[in-house]
C-alpha cells in the first residue's frame, strides 16, 4: 500500500504512515525536508503560538516552496503574518476548532489553505 498524504492524526494512521515511510525512504525528499526545517528554525527566535495541528502545514509549506523552487523569503513573510494573525483568522481556524480536527475534512481544509497561499506566491 502506498501512502502519499496523511489524512488523519489518529495513532493507527500515524503508525501506518511511519511504517510505510520507514521502508520507503526517499533521500531527495529527506534533504528538502531537512532544509525546510532548518530554514524554519532559523526564522523564529522563540516559540510559535499556533495549534499543534497547524505545525505539519507550516513544515509542508516550506518543504513545498523549496521543492518548487519558489521564494522562501516570501513564504516566511507570509508565514510570519499568518502566525501574527492566527488568533483572528477565522477562514483558517474553522479547520482547527472543535471535535474532528484530526479528520480528513479538517486536515484537507488546513492543507488547502496553505496550498492556496503558496500557489499565489
Amino acid at each position: 500500500m502506498q501512502i502519499t498524504l496523511l489524512a488523519h492524526y489518529r495513532s493507527e494512521d500515524l503508525n501506518e504512515f511511519v511504517e510505510y515511510y520507514n521502508d520507503n525512504i526517499n533521500r531527495e525528499k529527506i534533504e528538502i525536508l531537512t532544509s525546510a526545517l532548518d530554514k524554519l528554525n532559523d526564522s523564529f527566535d522563540e516559540g510559535v503560538k499556533i495549534k499543534a495541528t497547524s505545525i505539519p502545514m507550516v513544515c509542508w509549506g516550506m518543504y513545498r516552496v523549496i521543492k518548487d523552487k519558489k521564494n522562501t523569503q516570501k513564504y516566511l513573510e507570509w508565514l510570519h503574518n499568518f502566525i501574527d494573525t492566527y488568533d483572528t483568522n477565522e477562514e483558517y481556524r474553522q479547520y482547527c476548532n472543535g471535535a474532528g480536527t484530526a479528520g480528513a475534512v479538517m486536515v484537507e481544509g488546513r492543507l488547502n489553505y496553505f496550498k492556496e497561499a503558496i500557489k499565489n506566491m
